[in-house]
């Protein structure tokens, strides 16, 4: 979670370089983590994949050439990538994905959404076979 304090800076560095009102406030700040969420993954994917704590932490100070990352912000994150909690939370999703037996194949459809096409074609499908057996007789 990030703290209030730096949402604020980010926000006022976003108005002096770009005209947004403030009713896209909440917008532009959701897309900026959600940005920022897949900077991170794509970070863990390329440097971390396979390594344990030990080998994560050996990356300290090591910001690879083509990231341009504030040393900094670097170690604070090689510091929190490392750490037992979110070393036991990788754990515990590489765990929960395993007993996954179904793929999500809802598309672009919400639940509900599915739920109610789902009961409209049996509706229809029903009325198709009643129709079938009133012709038949």
């Amino acid at each position: 979670m990030v703290e209030q304090v730096k949402k604020d800076d980010l926000w006022d560095t976003l108005m002096k370089e770009f005209n947004l009102s403030a009713d896209q406030k909440e917008g532009s700040m959701k897309a900026i983590g959600i940005q920022l969420k897949t900077f991170r993954s794509n970070l863990r994917s390329t440097y971390f994949k396979g390594l344990d704590s030990d080998g994560i932490k050996a990356l300290k100070d090591q910001v690879p050439e083509k990231e341009h990352i504030p040393i900094r912000e670097w170690n604070e994150f090689i510091l929190c990538e490392a750490s037992e909690a979110k070393l036991k939370q990788r754990h515990q999703g590489r765990v929960n994905r395993a007993k996954k037996t179904d793929i999500h194949c809802l598309g672009g459809m919400s639940y509900a959404e599915k739920t109610e096409e789902i009961v409209y074609t049996l509706s229809y499908f029903n009325v198709y076979i009643y129709y079938m057996s009133c012709s038949n007789s």
